[in-house]
């Protein structure tokens, strides 16, 4: 009886832990967006006057929003505003009180973000029988579709179905227009129209929801494939808190971006669309609700990725002893058999005497430390070069440095020529395919291939640059919180959970009109992100007893294709350096063209995806390195 009280006292101590977390995340990001805030170039508040306005006005209402005050009763005053609801008013975006419209638009996003959520669930089981059945037809399959997933750029995939499907399905916005919406019942207007018997619009949102859930479930199972497969071959069962919130802060982030990105080209009027044009327009007061709402989801994310685990296991210990028995005896049998047949396939061989092989890890990764690193490096390397995703990858790259490395053998145009401040003189925008412009034209008539080729060498070299800037400073931050006392690890890693309480694309568009929409910001800013994600792929492989060369060889692309993609993301957002041949850039030239003019679209489209397809092959190829294989094997079977 006390044991059993002790346990649950654990447990209670650890969901406090856990709450508490989601707490000290949540005052954390409000001192982010308090800086922010106080960082905007003018008053946010100037925006309820247009044109010129009185300086008495603004004194005055500087003095009344407590402007002049110092600033811990500033920080006070902010605090207050959250808690109460009291986020001030939009002039710009959404005339009227933020709390209003956040409780309007955010429902919005939620319910299309919801289904392919639950479609990507599946990724959980698809990526352990991609673990188990790697060398199999079944693995296979599902490998291949988590790369295509995974390479694919969202808005490259939701532009070409709303090309293909635009005669079938809706392409645009959350309903049909001009139909009345239902009395707020939950919040939720797809729940509501159904609640209020309203079936002409709720059959309107699902028809208008058809393809952009398509596109997110399809990328989304791929991530969760993936996420599901890191984790298993990382050894994820000694998993703690901060690990967890790493984890979850990461796939966050990611989830922001792409609803954002689904958002913003169905012009679907959710919360992510609303971001990105008070961002445009300038509205402080709204993109600072915005804040909030992503600093309270964020919050909320960290507290269910820890409890959820928590209580599963709590539960799954707590199952009866029977069942426990009936599990322990499955798991001898297995390996009474596995031991039977390895020593048939032995007694085959000719070899007496035969022994199974040690099945336990540390074992096995005992005698792999005293191989010498050289040796094992230099065999992790030929077994790797044989592999046909390493093969394909390779080729892949090869081919992109040597197009964009001498672009001249394939185009008479300079960089110069096809880039703003210069304008080809009685260049033809989005000119048809000919003799003297082999792909077209795009906007202002610059050449589409001269584009493309400058535009990966962009990439390439943008990827190659931020990737070493993670690479160094995550691999100092990685060393010293894998080799360090729990308690030290902890807390960088906790640290770098901070950082992703605003997610990388939020980051970048709030940034960008404060640095005038130059490259460096782009590479400081996505540099520092992939510190935050080589921190926690070392710490993590140290840990586990890994060979840290390997990992950092086989994440090295993976790392270099998120970089590359987040940067295509601001290209195709317009939020990107327009004075380089950025392939976004070339691709948002000709989105709003797309249905007479594809070329201008396709083109950029498809090469963004082929450069992020040879990284991940690549990082694919690359094979686990020998101890998480190891434990993977061990893993594997005990399961």
């Amino acid at each position: 009886m006390r044991q059993k009280s002790k346990d649950y006292l654990k447990v209670l101590s650890k969901i406090s832990f856990a709450i508490f977390q989601g707490i000290l995340v949540l005052f954390v990001g409000l001192i982010i967006s308090f800086i922010f805030f106080n960082m905007a170039i003018t008053s946010p508040y100037l925006n309820k006057y247009p044109g010129l306005v009185d300086p008495a006005i603004i004194d005055k209402m500087i003095e009344d929003f407590g402007m002049n005050d110092p600033i811990i009763i500033q920080f006070g005053k902010y605090l207050h505003h959250f808690f109460y609801g009291s986020w001030g008013e939009s002039y710009i975006v959404l005339p009227g009180e933020i709390t209003y419209w956040m409780k309007t638009i955010v429902p919005k996003t939620i319910e299309t973000m919801i289904i392919p959520l639950l479609i990507g669930l599946i990724g959980i089981k698809l990526g352990k029988i991609w673990v188990k059945k790697r060398n199999k037809l079944i693995g296979l399959i599902i490998k291949i579709f988590t790369i295509i997933g995974l390479a694919m750029p969202i808005f490259f995939m939701a532009t070409i179905m709303q090309m293909e499907y635009r005669h079938d399905l809706p392409i645009l916005f959350y309903s049909e227009p001009g139909l009345p919406f239902s009395p707020r019942i939950t919040g939720f207007p797809l729940f509501d129209s159904i609640l209020d018997g309203n079936w002409t619009l709720a059959a309107s949102i699902l028809e208008h929801g058809v393809l952009p859930v398509m596109t997110l479930s399809f990328i989304t199972t791929a991530l969760i494939i993936k996420q599901t497969q890191t984790n298993l071959e990382h050894n994820s069962r000694d998993t703690t808190f901060v690990s967890n919130s790493l984890t979850a802060g990461k796939l966050f982030g990611i989830l922001f971006t792409l609803i954002l990105l689904i958002e913003v080209i169905f012009n679907r009027k959710g919360f992510g669309y609303y971001f990105l044009v008070s961002i445009y327009v300038g509205d402080f007061l709204f993109i600072n609700g915005c804040f909030f709402m992503i600093i309270m989801l964020f919050s909320v994310t960290i507290v269910l990725a820890n409890l959820i685990p928590l209580i599963y296991k709590f539960l799954r210990n707590k199952a009866p002893k029977k069942i426990k028995l009936i599990r322990k005896n499955i798991h001898s049998k297995i390996q009474i058999y596995r031991e039977r047949v390895y020593n048939i396939i032995e007694s085959f061989k000719g070899r007496d005497n035969a022994s199974p092989p040690q099945s336990d890890p540390k074992i096995q990764i005992e005698k792999r430390d005293k191989a010498k690193p050289i040796t094992e490096l230099k065999k992790y390397v030929i077994t790797t070069l044989k592999n046909p995703f390493t093969l394909v990858g390779l080729v892949l790259l090869i081919f992109l440095i040597f197009i964009s490395a001498i672009p001249q053998l394939f185009t008479p145009y300079s960089l110069k020529e096809i880039t703003p401040p210069y304008f080809p003189p009685g260049g033809i925008p989005y000119d048809p395919p000919s003799s003297s412009h082999p792909l077209g034209t795009t906007q202002y008539g610059y050449d589409v291939l001269a584009r493309i080729l400058y535009g990966i060498q962009n990439a390439l070299v943008f990827g190659i640059i931020v990737t070493l800037i993670g690479l160094v400073f995550g691999a100092a931050f990685g060393y010293l919180a894998g080799t360090s006392h729990r308690y030290v690890h902890n807390g960088i890693i906790g640290l770098m959970v901070m950082f992703f309480i605003i997610p990388g694309l939020a980051l970048l568009m709030i940034l960008k009109p404060l640095q005038e929409f130059k490259i460096y910001t782009d590479i400081m800013i996505i540099g520092f992100l992939l510190i935050i994600s080589f921190t926690g792929i070392i710490a993590n492989t140290i840990r586990c007893g890994s060979n840290s060369v390997n990992t950092i060889i086989k994440y090295f692309p993976l790392e270099m294709c998120f970089g590359i993609m987040l940067y295509q993301m601001l290209g195709f957002l317009g939020l990107a350096d327009m004075t380089t041949a950025n392939l976004g850039i070339t691709f948002y030239y000709g989105r709003g063209v797309l249905s007479a003019y594809n070329w201008a679209v396709v083109w950029p489209g498809m090469y963004i995806f082929v450069i992020s397809l040879s990284l991940i092959l690549l990082h694919e190829g690359l094979e686990a390195p020998i101890a998480q294989r190891e434990v993977l094997t061990t893993s594997a079977i005990s399961s």
